[in-house]
């Protein structure tokens, strides 16, 4: 006998097995800088997946036969997302395993019950594929987004003696005086990430996630921010830094990077990585991590330029569940 039900509470301890066989399909360990593939990544994706449905920061959709969980759809609300952008969030962290078409229903129905507007799904790209066959996703009303691709670098070799000495800038740790300047520069210099990229937001709601991705980096969610500054003490481009948390963590990641629209091809993005990886490998931490769209092409060859080698190809998937009702542009 086959069911489609919301994961119970009750049924988490009996979930791991099922989890741990699958965990491979999400980019959770990518976002630490680990291929999802490997048995410390898998490891770390199913530990990161149990935690988070304990806590219940994350819920679940079930299929069962003869009682047996044998697939899952996994999602979170995104409040954050909700706050900045003014549309209800939500994100898909895992979709494997069987059932997948009465699971994605079940989930639709979930969503408009709860008034969810916009949902995104990001996997590995191999996953992807398997799941884009018969169009699944497409009959669940999903469209292809984006390609990410995830890069990491090794910090052993001490990046200071790689930071050119007729750089046309100086680095220094921002102060928080500088936040105004670093968020002005933050709304005006993005245009390849999902939320410029998709037309379910408005320009104004793009920038706004930016601003506040940076005020938030000033309030702790970055370790560091390395500012460049040019003649006269400007600002002219920033890169935030974040180190691993915790003993399942294991590589450094660098956030965001930016130079100023009129001050790019000068060698201020090159001084700002080699000065991240700098930072990152004084902080005893052996490699650095980060992701960025396919398309950007500017930024891929700055960070192969840095030392940064591609690990993982993965594909966001989104769905608009009131596109009568989405955000005003």
């Amino acid at each position: 006998m086959e069911e489609t039900r919301i994961l119970r509470e009750a049924e988490l301890d009996g979930t791991g097995e099922f989890i741990f066989s699958v965990s491979w399909s999400t980019v959770l360990a990518a976002a630490a800088g680990l291929k999802p593939t490997t048995r410390t990544g898998i490891y770390f994706a199913a530990s990161r997946i149990l935690s988070l449905l304990r806590s219940g920061e994350m819920e679940g959709i079930a299929h069962t036969s003869e009682g047996a969980i044998d697939g899952l759809i996994l999602w979170q609300e995104l409040p954050w997302d909700t706050e900045v952008t003014k549309a209800r969030c939500a994100r898909i962290v895992m979709a494997a395993g069987r059932g997948l078409p009465a699971m994605f229903e079940m989930w639709n129905g979930e969503a408009a019950r709860r008034g969810v507007d916009y949902t995104t799904m990001r996997i590995p790209e191999g996953h992807s594929v398997s799941l884009g066959k018969g169009d699944l996703l497409a009959s669940a009303g999903f469209e292809k987004l984006e390609r990410i691709i995830y890069l990491a670098a090794f910090t052993g070799i001490d990046p200071k003696a790689q930071i050119r000495q007729d750089a046309p800038v100086k680095l220094r740790k921002a102060v928080k005086e500088d936040i105004e300047e670093i968020g002005a520069m933050a709304a005006r210099s993005y245009s390849y990430d999902r939320f410029h990229k998709d037309s379910f937001f408005s320009r104004e709601a793009a920038d706004a996630v930016h601003v506040k991705w940076i005020r938030d980096s000033f309030a702790g969610r970055a370790d560091a921010i390395l500012v460049a500054t040019g003649e006269g003490g400007a600002i002219e481009g920033y890169c935030t830094c974040m180190l691993p948390k915790g003993p399942e963590s294991f590589s450094g990641w660098i956030d965001m990077l930016a130079v100023d629209s009129g001050r790019r091809h000068l060698g201020i993005g090159e001084a700002l990585m080699r000065g991240a990886l700098a930072y990152i490998h004084d902080a005893g931490v052996l490699s650095a991590a980060l992701c960025t769209q396919d398309d950007n092409k500017p930024g891929l060859s700055l960070y192969q330029k840095t030392g940064f080698d591609q690990y993982l190809t993965a594909i966001t998937w989104r769905k608009e569940h009131n596109p009568d009702g989405r955000n005003s542009r």
